[in-house]
C-alpha cells in the first residue's frame, strides 16, 4: 500500500520509508520493512507472486488476468 501511495502522489523514497516507519511507531513493532534496502528488497520478493489484472479500455470489462505483462494479449469481445 505505501509502495501504490508513493506512486500516486510521486512521493520520494525517503517519504514512503517515513510513511513505514510511522506504521512501525503506531504498532510499536516492526511491522513493515524500515529502511530503502529492506523496502525493495520486500518489493522484489513479492513481484513474484504479482497478477495482472486487464481492462478494455472501451467498456472498463475485466478481460483477463496475467502472470506477467510479457504473456500473451488478453482482448475484449466489445
Amino acid at each position: 500500500m505505501t509502495l501504490s501511495l508513493g506512486l500516486r502522489h510521486n512521493l520520494s523514497w525517503v517519504a514512503q520509508v517515513d510513511v513505514l516507519n510511522m506504521i512501525n511507531t503506531i504498532y510499536d513493532d516492526d511491522k513493515v520493512p524500515s529502511s530503502k534496502h529492506l523496502y525493495i528488497k520486500q518489493i522484489e520478493t513479492s513481484t513474484t507472486s504479482m497478477k495482472y489484472n486487464f481492462f478494455c479500455e472501451k467498456c472498463h470489462r475485466f478481460v483477463g488476468e496475467r502472470d506477467s505483462l510479457t504473456e500473451s494479449e488478453v482482448k475484449c469481445e466489445c
